[in-house]
């Protein structure tokens, strides 16, 4: 029998994109509708499920024709809730309210909208090719990375200084936001990721842009927020011209 693979849109109505309301606008498109849509067009996700805190998002959510099956517990949607309490939540309500079991765990996150097309199946094919219980998004970085010993003298950080560019060992940074995939088995353990992990490298400038990133602690400093809105309509073109399947 096929493995079932259920999509978990974690939305907290507390966030700073909400509020002006339920259904903010990213470029010319609600932000929702980047995250919503991509969930709904993966051929490989058998069912696509919001969880929220808000019943005004979830009608949103709904006319976009994605399942908003319960409103979660504000417990959940707090700043110390942890991203594995929310989807371990929603994999047991589904269990305990309505018999579906799922295999599997798409989390993607409505912060990191700008995702190439046929990403998220380029990552479960890839997580079941590899047989791995878990898997996620990591931007592939080439550029040297220090870090500060407890008297603050900068380390560089796992290489010696002086490497080629060429043949210098890359970092990467996790994108788990964009799209990261677990075994149902791991969430209901209580751990997101289980020990056989899948990375899978992208090296897509659009794909590192989260909407939570700051710049500083004022307002002007979200620059997250500015620098999506600068790329949206660029984005948003390249969707247009480039098919399915084409993510690298």
């Amino acid at each position: 029998m096929p493995e079932t693979i259920l999509a978990v849109i974690p939305i907290r109505s507390s966030d700073e994109e909400f509020r002006d309301g339920p259904s903010p606008m990213l470029g010319d498109r609600p932000l929702l509708d980047y995250t919503l849509r991509a969930a709904k067009e993966a051929r490989l996700v058998d069912r696509v499920v919001v969880s929220t805190d808000s019943e005004a998002i979830a009608e949103v959510c709904r006319s976009y024709g994605v399942e908003v099956p319960f409103i979660r517990p504000l417990a959940l949607s707090q700043p110390t809730a942890s991203v594995t309490d929310v989807l371990r939540y929603c994999v047991e309500w589904l269990q305990a309210h309505e018999g579906y079991h799922t295999d599997w765990v798409v989390k993607l996150e409505i912060t990191h909208p700008f995702r190439p097309p046929g990403l998220i199946d380029l990552v479960i094919e890839t997580a079941l090719a590899k047989q791995v219980d878990c898997a996620f998004v990591a931007y592939e970085e080439l550029h040297a990375y220090w870090t500060l010993d407890e008297a603050g003298r900068p380390h560089m950080v796992g290489q010696d200084i002086d490497v080629p560019r060429a043949v210098r060992r890359p970092f990467y940074r996790d994108l788990s936001g964009l799209v990261s995939l677990t075994r149902a088995t791991n969430l209901r353990a209580g751990k997101l990721y289980g020990t056989n992990i899948g990375l899978i490298p992208l090296r897509d400038l659009f794909a590192i842009v989260d909407l939570h990133e700051k710049g500083d602690a004022s307002e002007e400093g979200r620059i997250g927020l500015r620098l999506a809105e600068l790329l949206a309509s660029e984005f948003n073109e390249r969707l247009a011209q480039q098919a399915p399947g084409q993510a690298s």
